[in-house]
């Protein structure tokens, strides 16, 4: 995982991205994120979980924010 003093700047897609995953942890419905999202996740400021339901065992993936992706938001919304 890189520290954020070390790390390229993100793109505005990005940034929205990883907003959306703040703000609501799913973002399936807008597919046009997924390139922004596997650079997220390379990056290490988003992790997928994969949630289960019993006794149906339906699986759906969610997405959430690692610490670092914490830190990275909190500082580009402080900077806005």
């Amino acid at each position: 995982m890189q520290s954020q003093d070390h790390m390229q700047p993100l793109s505005r897609s990005e940034l929205n991205c990883l907003r959306a995953i703040s703000q609501c942890g799913d973002i399936t419905p807008q597919a046009y994120f997924e390139p922004d999202l596997l650079r997220l996740i390379e990056l290490g400021l988003v992790e997928k979980v994969s949630l289960m339901w019993l006794p149906l065992e339906m699986k759906r993936d969610h997405y959430q924010l690692t610490p670092l992706g914490h830190q990275v938001i909190s500082n580009c919304d402080g900077n806005e």
